[in-house]
């Protein structure tokens, strides 16, 4: 939807191959609620990113359900999965917006179905990479 220039969507593309600054290829495991029906519920999320495309499980805590979701990263740091509870079709969809501060990355946003929508707040801790010497 954007008037990009060759140059400026070259740019892009090496942007989101790098991730927007989110660690590419290690486990990241955020938590945080879900609020549903004027009431937050714990939520679980673990991803990892490759190129730019994310993929993981996530869990309402309180009922120890496992859910698969995949998606992608976007432009200005959003974070677009999609959820798959009932088998190859996806059911529900998050639109979140990640933030990276130093060693914490945060995500926010909203998770939905065709009849639901609720807010989403969770925050993970990034692990440096040793270095070897």
């Amino acid at each position: 939807d954007r008037a990009l220039s060759p140059v400026m969507m070259t740019e892009m593309r090496a942007q989101l191959k790098q991730g927007f600054g989110v660690p590419q290829g290690v486990p990241i495991s955020l938590s945080g609620t879900m609020d549903m029906e004027g009431q937050a519920h714990p939520f679980t999320i673990d991803l990892k990113f490759d190129d730019g495309f994310a993929s993981g499980t996530y869990s309402l805590d309180d009922s120890g359900k496992t859910i698969e979701v995949e998606g992608s990263l976007g432009f200005e740091r959003t974070l677009w999965l999609n959820e798959f509870a009932l088998g190859e079709h996806k059911n529900a969809k998050f639109f979140l917006s990640v933030s990276i501060e130093r060693d914490e990355i945060k995500v926010s946003g909203l998770w939905g179905t065709h009849g639901d929508v609720n807010r989403l707040t969770l925050v993970g801790h990034i692990t440096p990479e040793p270095k070897n010497y």
